[in-house]
């Protein structure tokens, strides 16, 4: 850098120790000095910070700075100098800087002569920092930017502003430098290595982290003007806004302030607040608009972020939401205007807290109607910001809207109503399990607390009466079930059972044709106590990921899952015993063990059963047992009993739990890890079901006479069975010599309390589940005369009401398209990815209707020109997949399962992965979440309203 020597008079610049220490060095580089003469002023930092080293081309040198007014003090500097670093000694050079303001001919020749260039340096501002850029040319525009070239100066990085940056050409242009100073002063850099201007989505990034914000307030008030004019320019005026913020020491308020502003809808009371926060010369309403805008961006990326990301970060950007709307909230509290515009906000959380008690309003205005109300209201509330950061909220809603449609069902003149024993197992685990999934999470009720106490006394009111009108309806059907079981029980046995497929028939019936018609045997997972309920969110969770496909037994034409009826009483001894042994009977683990090879021995098979003490393997790092571990590898059926479901309504562990999935079982997962990397089928059965405790501690067990009682069932030498009690009599029943009475009536027991209970006659605890999978793609058995296999995909298994798949308004029902059967002995790659087997049964619910082409949502966003520009970005996406998609998800009422999705679109696993991210790519304009995964990616959800502004299309 040419050092420019002048002679002037003008008061000296100000000059901080670092852009001396650079002027030094480049002095030094060119020839070695004992003297130099700055013209600046080092006067605030010189007298306690004025001696620091420097190592310039393998010299090392002790540098000393002095502030001298007078030509005296110069001249006595030097002498001092002179006379404590002799020239020639051994050690650091030492070198004396006198930074003055005193002219050229003032200072005289005398002394003059000793410094370098025998004159004063003047500092060249942009020449040095063209030189901390290791850059050749300067914007002209930086000349006439004098707080900038100082600040850039004073906030040179150690080794220069070039050190460990990106290239940026070979000129320093005014919004490279601005954006550089920026970023060394607050942390806040845009993109491109910070070589670029933040957008207002990265400002409000900053904005609420703190540190920054207060960094900036901290500067000098000539390079925060600097900066906001350059921000405001560059980035539009919501920058200027929130570094304005900043500068006030509210920063974090930017984010807020916005919410806030686009909530009171440019309400008086909401002008007055802001102005009086940023005082004279306040923002305009165009620029509060924009910041509006910004901000709820801004939220709206924080909220796909928590959805998206791991554990911690994810509770990282839920908690910067939440306190961004509590603070908008908190600054508009003493308005009731700005209060009332709250409650119409889609971010703020007394806008959904509004949404919620209007579902549970529209819940009670309609109980089991057919009315669209509580959809219509369920949808607002899913559209509301903060759903996808209250998942458990939005489920506890569309438990309850689905409990709604059942009872709506129900209702219905044209309803069936199951005459036998078989007819009430196959309802109850295509239909009822699901409702008592539903009641289960209605029971327990929303699990968050509410600041407004009256509207969570009114929506836990709502839950309660639904609650309570279809447990009414479903105590009507155990009833029925209990009138026809003991019907049956009183001649049926393992030669005659009907039409019903008994507990002890299961190995024979379900598991037996396994052996032959797979390469594999399989793996029996006996979940002792797992009702119909928790069968179905099990199985739910594995299909989900398009890793396993469940296959079913057809009968008559039934395309469903099998279901089979337990021992009587259902207790473990009785059950469990007959299950394993394939042959009605009872004892414990050691009879079960025996029974259970016997069974298989007969058929020709090796077979092992494990108990919970033969399972974990001993050590660290052995999941499994040696021995379960090696019979997984052979070729025998292998039996495992997991008793997490038992235990827990036993000891409470897990008894009041509102979901079961695949980590609360102990060692589920890594048992089907394993099938699935030997290629066995599993089969997953459990022994008895169960029912859940819902009484008060004050509640007592029911009184009676009988000398015998156990939790569910008693003997039948007390009095007669009442209301809710059941005789049950023959050849299943293995307690009490054949004869006893069992309660039929959830709240009923003989016991003292505990989680849950079993033993009784009520149809979630004689209904057993019997689930078979495949891995994907694995081959399906081979029909034999005893068992036809099918394919069991997603409309077959889950209930219509439950899905919400209904036939649009002022439509016929639609037809199901006739679906190609695979070829014999191939599965589909996925449960839900593939085409059924056969054609929906006539009256089948089927999906949601398509929509006519030319009118249709998806077929308008692909036509718009907003459409058009994002379609550049993702080329390999096909208008045809993204319309059905669209149609699809606006049919179902914007949220669709991803397992039905995939179906749509004939992908899975991965491939779908991809398919849902590129679709987001095309649709999130602007990050904003169009397209979005809630329910821990289980559900795919389709902003329409969101979907018609990005894409320009007129609202409904």
């Amino acid at each position: 850098m040419p050092t420019g020597v002048e002679e002037t008079s003008q008061r000296a610049p100000r000059i901080s120790r670092s852009v001396l220490a650079g002027l030094v060095r480049s002095e030094l580089e060119r020839k070695r000095a004992r003297l130099l003469l700055v013209h600046a002023d080092s006067s605030e930092w010189s007298g306690t910070d004025g001696t620091f080293a420097l190592s310039v081309n393998g010299v090392r040198y002790q540098v000393s700075v002095v502030e001298c007014g007078s030509v005296l003090a110069a001249a006595d500097a030097w002498e001092r100098h002179q006379s404590a670093a002799p020239v020639g000694l051994d050690g650091p050079a030492g070198v004396l800087v006198i930074t003055t303001s005193v002219p050229d001919e003032d200072l005289g020749l005398s002394l003059r002569a000793y410094a370098a260039h025998q004159a004063t340096i003047t500092v060249r501002r942009d020449e040095l920092v063209l030189e901390q850029f290791g850059l050749r040319e300067l914007d002209w525009r930086l000349s006439r930017e004098q707080w900038l070239l100082d600040a850039l100066l004073d906030a040179a990085p150690p080794g220069g502003w070039a050190a460990g940056r990106k290239r940026i050409g070979t000129v320093l242009t005014r919004d490279a430098a601005a954006a550089a100073l920026l970023e060394a002063r607050t942390g806040l850099a845009g993109e491109d290595d910070g070589q670029s201007t933040p957008d207002i989505g990265t400002l409000l990034e900053w904005s609420a982290q703190g540190a920054g914000p207060r960094r900036y307030s901290e500067l000098a008030s000539a390079e925060r003007d600097g900066l906001g004019a350059w921000m405001r320019e560059a980035s539009g005026a919501p920058s200027a806004l929130v570094l304005r913020l900043a500068e006030l020491g509210q920063g974090a308020d930017a984010v807020p302030l916005g919410l806030l502003w686009k909530s009171a809808s440019g309400h008086s009371d909401a002008l007055l607040l802001i102005g009086a926060l940023f005082g004279h010369g306040g923002p305009t309403t165009g620029d509060l608009d924009a910041l509006a805008t910004a901000a709820e961006g801004a939220v709206a990326r924080w909220i796909t972020a928590a959805a998206r990301s791991s554990a911690t970060s994810a509770s990282g950007y839920r908690d910067r939401v939440l306190a961004a709307v509590a603070r908008a909230e908190q600054l508009g509290s003493a308005s009731r205007h700005l209060t009332a515009g709250f409650r119409e906000s889609t971010v703020l959380p007394l806008g959904f807290t509004a949404r919620w008690s209007e579902f549970a309003q529209a819940l009670a205005q309609e109980p089991g109607s057919t009315s669209t109300s509580a959809a219509e209201r369920f949808d607002a509330l899913c559209r509301h910001r903060l759903a996808a950061l209250f998942p458990q909220r939005v489920e506890l809603a569309e438990m309850a809207l689905r409990t709604s449609r059942w009872l709506a069902r129900v209702a219905e003149p044209t309803a069936t109503r199951p005459e036998s024993v078989a007819a009430h197992l196959s309802r109850h685990i295509d239909e009822l399990a699901w409702v008592d999934r539903a009641l289960t999470a209605l029971h327990h009720g929303d699990p968050y607390l509410e600041a407004d106490q009256d509207s969570a006394d009114y929506v836990a009111s709502a839950l309660r009466a639904l609650h309570d009108r279809a447990r009414a309806a479903r105590s009507a059907i155990d009833t029925s079930f209990a009138t026809e079981l003991a019907r049956w029980t009183s001649a049926a046995d393992a030669a005659h059972p009907g039409t019903v497929l008994p507990i002890e028939a299961v190995m024979e019936t379900v598991a037996a044709p396994l052996t032959t018609g797979t390469d594999r045997a399989p793996v029996i997972l006996v979940i002792d106590g797992m009702s119909g309920a928790v069968a179905v969110e099990l199985a739910e969770e594995m299909t989900r990921r398009n890793q396993w496909t469940e296959i079913a037994i057809s009968t008559r034409g039934r395309r469903s899952r099998m279901a089979a009826c337990a021992m009587v009483p259902s207790i473990t001894v009785v059950s469990r015993y007959s299950l394993l042994a394939g042959s009605a009977g009872k004892g414990g683990q050691e009879r079960e063990k025996a029974g259970f090879a016997a069974f298989w021995r007969t058929r020709g098979c090796a077979a092992s059963l494990f108990h919970k003490a033969d399972i974990p393997g001993e050590g660290a790092g052995a999941r499994l047992s040696a021995r379960l571990t090696q019979e997984l590898a052979g070729p025998g059926v292998v039996g495992v009993v997991l008793n997490d479901v038992d235990d827990a309504l036993d000891k409470g562990a897990r008894g009041d739990r509102a979901r079961w999935a695949h980590e609360n079982l102990t060692h589920l997962a890594v048992l089907l890890d394993a099938a699935s990397a030997y290629g066995r089928p599993v089969v997953i059965v459990s022994d008895h079901g169960h029912v859940l405790d819902r009484s008060t501690a004050q509640d007592s067990p029911a009184r009676t006479t009988s000398t015998e009682r156990s939790q569910r069932y008693r003997s039948a030498d007390g009095e007669p069975a009442s209301p809710g009690e059941v005789l049950l009599a023959g050849p299943r029943v293995l307690e009490h010599g054949g004869r006893l009475v069992a309660a039929v009536s959830e709240p009923l027991r003989y016991s003292s309390r505990k989680a849950g209970y079993h033993g009784g006659a009520s149809l979630a605890e004689m209904a057993i589940p019997v689930l078979v999978f495949l891995q994907a793609g694995q081959a399906v058995p081979e029909a034999t005369d005893a068992a036809e296999w099918s394919v069991l995909d997603q409309s077959q298994t889950t209930p219509a009401w439950w899905s919400g798949e209904q036939p649009a308004v002022g439509t016929d029902q639609p037809q199901p398209a006739p679906r190609k059967r695979p070829a014999r002995g191939s599965a589909p790659s996925s449960a839900s990815g593939a085409e059924a087997l056969f054609a929906l049964e006539p009256g089948q619910d089927n999906a949601a209707p398509a929509r006519s082409a030319a009118a249709s949502l998806g077929s308008l966003v692909v036509a718009s020109d907003a459409y058009a520009r994002q379609r550049r970005f993702v080329p390999k996406m096909k208008d045809a997949e993204v319309t059905a998609v669209i149609d699809a998800l606006d049919a179902a009422g914007r949220t669709l399962p991803a397992a039905a999705l995939a179906q749509t679109v004939g992908r899975s696993g991965t491939l779908f992965d991809g398919f849902v991210a590129n679709l987001e790519r095309l649709l999130n304009i602007d990050q904003y979440p169009v397209v979005s995964r809630i329910d821990a990616g289980r559900t795919i959800r389709l902003d329409t309203e969101l979907l018609r502004e990005q894409f320009g299309l007129a609202r409904r």
